[in-house]
């Protein structure tokens, strides 16, 4: 079956899957936490990934577990497959609206900054977004053991508050698609999981978001959602402004409270449900 996608970033365009490579790894702060919450490091337990991308953490994570990991981009997968050559990962070419697995085969299943891009264009009303990720919950616990876990890890929209100044339009857009907390806690009770918990954590391994050349760089913005937001014209200004405020010395003030308040709130959160 051929995935559809309505979702405003197409990760097969243009060098996006190399590109992604560049501004995303595989964090040992988010790793470690992941695996606590799986259990126990044993091949046995079967794990699926969501919107597994270029396979930084399914690579990593193959070495304790049997991992199977699906992504809607025919090139993410592709670019995981050479990176994962002669390793024992699964990958399959899957929306994770319509996952094509027998019931009750996965020990845990998780998805990392990837929930956002369900009905991730922006137009769309909230009502239609709301209704197609409620699908990606009704899948999960179709496949998942009882007990089994869905784990949950997104981004704080707030991680991105420096770069606010310069491109607001973006920022406003992807906090139209970002998963609201409540939302997700809703979906975990109405899909049949429970003992959902949250945990917001700090993290900034994965990419440097404070390094203002992941958006003046079109490789680094390429691993970046938000930044597909940006048209050209605002693109321009924004890089502009960016320049005069290096100059100045606003924009290492800016970034330097951003960078202060996150370390106090977090820029992670990690949602966990428990097949009832």
């Amino acid at each position: 079956m051929k995935p559809e996608t309505d979702s405003v970033i197409d990760y097969d365009k243009e060098n996006r899957s190399l590109n992604y490579d560049k501004n995303r790894r595989a964090s040992n702060t988010t790793l470690k936490k992941l695996m606590k919450t799986v259990g126990p490091k044993k091949r046995k337990l079967k794990i699926l990934s969501l919107g597994c991308g270029t396979g930084n953490y399914e690579i990593q994570l193959s070495k304790y577990f049997d991992i199977t990991g699906i992504d809607i981009s025919k090139k993410m997968i592709g670019r995981t497959r050479k990176k994962a050559k002669g390793m024992n990962i699964k990958l399959m070419n899957m929306d994770m609206r319509k996952l094509i697995f027998p019931k009750d085969c996965f020990d845990a299943v998780y998805t990392i900054t990837s929930l956002h891009h369900v009905a991730g264009d922006y137009d769309m009303s909230e009502r239609y977004r709301n209704k197609e990720r409620l699908k990606v919950f009704r899948e999960v616990h179709k496949v998942l053991k009882s007990k089994g876990k869905f784990i949950i890890i997104q981004s704080c929209n707030y991680q991105y508050i420096w770069y606010c100044r310069y491109f607001p339009e973006a920022l406003k857009r992807k906090m139209i698609i970002q998963p609201k907390l409540r939302d997700i806690k809703k979906w975990f009770s109405r899909k049949g999981f429970g003992n959902v918990k949250v945990l917001h954590y700090y993290d900034f391994a994965t990419r440097d978001i404070f390094n203002p050349s992941v958006v003046q760089k079109k490789s680094l913005r390429d691993g970046i959602s938000a930044a597909s937001y940006i048209n050209k014209k605002s693109l321009e200004y924004g890089l502009r402004f960016i320049e005069k405020d290096k100059k100045s010395g606003r924009l290492d003030k800016l970034i330097k409270q951003s960078r202060d308040k996150l370390k106090r709130h977090g820029n992670y959160v990690m949602i966990v449900g428990e097949k009832k």
